[in-house]
């Protein structure tokens, strides 16, 4: 195998590629959460058809909603089609972390995790959205991170 192939997660051995490993699992929920659930949860008047909302808000809305899940369903593919592991577990972080990140500085332009009027459920002082992407970033993280499978097998 080759030097790139290791380091990109990536098996020429078909076996192998027939066994999504715990990567994989990541990929898996990552689109769950950015082609199924973040549709649902935004395809309605609080956000894509908020009547106060500039048309050009709701424009951006759409357009974040559609790629961020045929990202999603590339990095699917990329795992569980080609074997890609690594990168298709580096594509959802890009994703997911920014996410994370436009909510870690959205004291900056006032933005807000939460939907308008609404807390939510919160869990250690973390809103449920924020905890649940910090989560998944945090597990895409150590997907993409270097020697995580020999660590993962300790």
């Amino acid at each position: 195998m080759s030097i790139l192939a290791r380091a990109s997660g990536h098996t020429t051995d078909p076996a192998a590629r027939c066994k999504p490993g715990w990567r994989t699992a990541t990929v898996v929920l990552s689109a769950i959460v950015l082609a199924g659930l973040l549709p649902v949860l935004e395809v309605n008047d609080s956000h894509l058809f908020n009547p106060e909302w500039p048309a050009h808000a709701r424009f951006h809305e759409a357009w974040q909603l559609l790629t961020n899940a045929a990202l999603a369903l590339v990095a699917l593919w990329l795992a569980m089609v080609r074997g890609h592991e690594r990168l298709a577990a580096g594509l959802s972080l890009v994703v997911v972390g920014a996410l994370v990140v436009a909510w870690g500085i959205s004291g900056i332009y006032g933005g807000e995790i939460a939907r308008p009027g609404g807390d939510g459920p919160q869990v250690l002082g973390l809103g449920l959205p924020a905890m649940i992407m910090s989560i998944l970033a945090i597990a895409l993280l150590a997907a993409v991170w270097p020697g995580a499978r020999a660590r993962m097998r300790q």
